[in-house]
């Protein structure tokens, strides 16, 4: 296209989804049983989501006296989770890891969202006048935003 041009472009994505539990048994001391004598459960499952993305365009150009070299470019990124749980200590069974079996004065469900999205633009150049005397511009800007409670 131009040979003084070069563009590119990157995308990436990584899913992931998880089960946790925590089981601690009759056994285990009250403080980290919520004071149950019969033991504690937790289950969690979650998702999480990432998402990248990146333009780069490169300039490299010469014109009578003067040369240009540029980087000029930006990218976006998103991270996503959300969490459902539910834990507690255990009720009249001791050791029977599941959730039918906690305590409902002692525990619930849990739930947590979480949203950030990150934005930036960037640009360097290096003008140059006889191979002599150079002129270097850098700037760069981002953009945040956690968005909670979001989807």
């Amino acid at each position: 296209m131009l040979d003084w041009l070069n563009i590119a472009a990157r995308f990436r994505m990584d899913n992931s989804q998880n089960l946790y539990e925590n089981k601690y048994s009759a056994s285990t001391n009250t403080y980290w049983t919520q004071g149950s004598e019969t033991g504690y459960y937790s289950q969690t499952r979650g998702t999480f989501n990432q998402t990248y993305a990146d333009l780069l365009a490169n300039i490299n150009k010469s014109w009578e006296d003067f040369n240009l070299t540029a980087n000029i470019g930006g990218n976006w990124s998103q991270e996503k989770s959300s969490e459902n749980g539910y834990s507690g200590g255990l009720s009249l069974l001791p050791n029977v890891f599941n959730v039918y079996n906690i305590d409902r004065t002692q525990g619930g469900p849990s739930q947590s969202n979480y949203r950030r999205m990150d934005l930036a633009a960037f640009a360097s150049a290096v003008l140059g006048y006889r191979s002599i005397v150079y002129l270097t511009v850098t700037a760069r800007n981002e953009w945040s935003s956690t968005l909670a409670n979001t989807e």
